[in-house]
């Protein structure tokens, strides 16, 4: 009977030695290499991201965690890796001609129109990404319009300025006229101006005549950018101005215009800084800028001449058969185009939604076209082969800043008509 107790006694201790034993192994065996322990919290991080059962204890590298809240790249609801929808929206400054805010502009789109506050500023929200056009109307200034192709989930912000008309000058509609204004004169033909019902003027016409000479700061009042639809159609072409100015006529309270089957001849004096790069006799493009559309189109050739008007000058004479913007340019096939990286000092983070503009005079007249910098903060411009241009970055929670960039002889072009490969270039705000 002893032994037998002893027996049972022996068995007794020996069964419970192999149980600690068994859970000493448990409990102590280092979890770093447990490929199916899944209560780990500590030590994920020795499973180099390869425990592809953990279902709920790797924090940080489990490729396959329905729960990781910062590496995890198939997470269905991991917030700081999920694409955010923000809404594409434009955001508008206008000011005068010279850069102060102008409060009661009414800018239209889409049907919706809207006054600029206090500031000069106005938003339109909730747009569908895609190319917009906006246009500014401001009693006694030129209309503008702003266009762009808005990115998704970008709000563009756009400086636009406008040039005031001053005093109009007036005719008599039945004898004709001939009208000036500082490089620019128009010659109207008797009877030749006309109400949108038809009915000839024979009383007093109003002229108002916004000159714009790009060779100045006035450049900054162009309508839109200077991308146009050319005499034979297809794709828009960029081109340098020489020259502009908004012409507007009205008669008895109303907008008129240049009779239909008459025309008006338009002398523009060409700034003297391009002045060389025309001859006498030769023939120059003609273009008028289609507000609603937010382009230009061309319309003939005006011819180069002596001044009438500024004696010993050269001067562009055009047969108008409507008034509008009215534009002596050049357009260019061959072409650079310069990728805009525009970033904020410092951090370095992309500047999404600044407005970047390629801005230079050629020998032949002045570029000034402008593209939205998208969510990576890159914008595309195209400017003339060949040539060096400013390329500005401006927004309004930041400094303005530029970057000099000197073009080469491959042409290329933004929309990849050409077959060389856009420049690169990276404008620091702050």
């Amino acid at each position: 009977m002893a032994f037998k107790g002893y027996n049972k006694l022996w068995l007794v201790a020996l069964f419970t030695v192999l149980l600690l034993a068994l859970s000493g192994c448990v409990i102590g065996e280092d979890s770093g290499n447990d490929t199916t322990n899944i209560a780990d919290d500590n030590n994920t991080n020795d499973n180099n991201g390869n425990d592809n059962l953990n279902t709920g204890g790797d924090d940080n590298n489990d490729t396959t965690n329905t729960g990781d809240d910062n590496n995890d790249t198939t997470n269905p609801g991991d917030e700081q890796h999920q694409v955010e929808t923000r809404e594409a929206a434009l955001s508008i400054n206008v000011t005068d001609n010279m850069d102060q805010p102008l409060a009661g502009a009414k800018v239209s789109m889409a049907g919706t129109t809207l006054e600029t506050d206090a500031n000069g500023n106005v938003r339109f929200g909730n747009l569908t990404p895609a190319r917009v056009v906006a246009i500014v109307r401001a009693e006694g200034f030129a209309p503008v319009s702003v266009t762009a192709d808005i990115p998704e989930g970008v709000e563009y912000f756009h400086k636009t300025q406008v040039l005031p008309y001053g005093t109009p000058i007036a005719f008599n509609g039945l004898e004709g006229g001939v009208v000036a204004k500082d490089d620019v004169m128009i010659t109207f033909p008797p009877e030749g101006i006309a109400d949108k019902d038809g009915n000839v003027i024979t009383g007093e016409v109003q002229v108002y005549i916004a000159p714009l000479d790009p060779s100045t700061d006035d450049y900054k009042g162009a309508p839109g950018p200077l991308m146009g639809i050319p005499d034979n159609g297809g794709d828009a072409v960029p081109f340098v101005s020489v020259f502009m100015a908004e012409i507007t006529l009205f008669a008895n309270g109303e907008e008129v215009n240049v009779r239909p089957g008459y025309a008006a001849e338009v002398e523009f004096t060409i700034p003297e800084i391009f002045a060389d790069a025309y001859t006498i006799g030769e023939l120059s493009e003609g273009w008028w800028f289609n507000l609603n559309e937010g382009i230009w189109y061309q319309e003939g050739f005006g011819t180069i001449s002596e001044s009438a008007l500024n004696p010993g000058r050269k001067s562009w004479n055009f047969t108008a058969t409507h008034f509008t913007w009215l534009n002596h340019d050049v357009s260019f096939n061959s072409r650079n185009c310069v990728l805009v990286t525009v970033l904020q000092e410092g951090s370095y983070n992309p500047v999404p939604g600044a407005m970047t503009s390629t801005n230079g005079t050629t020998p032949g007249g002045r570029l000034f076209v402008h593209a939205p910098s998208g969510a990576d903060g890159v914008a595309c411009v195209d400017f003339p082969m060949g040539q060096s241009m400013d390329i500005w970055a401006i927004h309004p929670n930041f400094k303005g800043s530029s970057v000099r960039v000197n073009g080469t002889n491959v042409s290329a072009s933004c929309t990849n008509q050409q077959s060389g490969e856009c420049l690169g270039a990276t404008v620091i705000v702050r």
